[in-house]
């Protein structure tokens, strides 16, 4: 199980960007009544991910567990999205690559109307396509993730980019 986790909570009144923080928790160093966790989330493809929640009760962290300064946790999550929206893009192809090798093995081996559904026409120009566009993904995957020291004031607009496209 994972021992640390990331909490966006709301640490003002307010009901404003400025009213949430974000804090970095040691689930070992809290009480055992402080938290439970949630159930997992039921994911297609992800299985192996751990996507659930936690729930606190009355939990009362350290003053040094607070990421960046008091109401600015919004803040420091978007700009973290920018970096895991282009880290997405690359789940995205593992998941493609994965999924075109295990459609490729069953085409070089099913016969279909006396040869392999690869040397079918069609099926064949499908199987090409799908590479090329996992290259083209790949491809632009790569660039814009190096674009993160290189143009980092457009990165917010470039991670966008990459997520949708891939």
């Amino acid at each position: 199980l994972t021992k640390s986790v990331t909490v966006l909570a709301k640490t003002d009144d307010g009901r404003n960007t400025r009213s949430l923080s974000l804090f970095l928790v040691y689930k070992d160093e809290l009480k055992p009544g402080d938290y439970s966790h949630l159930p997992k989330i039921k994911t297609l493809g992800l299985r192996s991910s751990d996507i659930s929640g936690i729930r606190f009760d009355r939990c009362i962290l350290p003053e040094d567990s607070r990421i960046g300064e008091l109401g600015r946790g919004l803040d420091v999550t978007l700009k973290g999205f920018f970096v895991t929206r282009t880290l997405c893009s690359f789940l995205s192809l593992g998941a493609a690559d994965t999924a075109l090798r295990t459609t490729l093995r069953l085409t070089r081996h099913r016969q279909l109307y006396g040869t392999t559904v690869f040397a079918l026409p069609h099926a064949n120009r499908v199987m090409v396509n799908a590479f090329l566009d996992l290259l083209i993904g790949d491809c632009t995957s790569i660039s814009i993730a190096r674009s993160l020291h290189v143009v980092p004031q457009q990165f917010s607009v470039l991670s966008a980019i990459v997520k949708s496209f891939v």
